[in-house]
């Protein structure tokens, strides 16, 4: 899903988990998941290509337990 690599955030059971926080995002809806990501995590909106990937890639090992 693009939603993974633009908001950090991974599909969990039927809502949203935020790969940084862990935060469970209610419902999977593009608005709910952009509004948690632009308000909590503004500071990674300016990592594009594989600096993003490489850092989600870190999160989900590091949150690897949690998920």
């Amino acid at each position: 899903m693009e939603w993974e690599d633009l908001f950090f955030c991974c599909e969990y059971n039927e809502n949203m988990k935020c790969l940084i926080c862990s935060k469970t995002i209610h419902g999977i809806l593009r608005s709910n998941i952009q509004r948690h990501y632009f308000t909590c995590h503004a500071e990674y909106a300016e990592l594009k290509g594989i600096i993003n990937i490489i850092i989600m890639i870190i999160i989900i090992i590091i949150n690897n337990t949690e998920l």
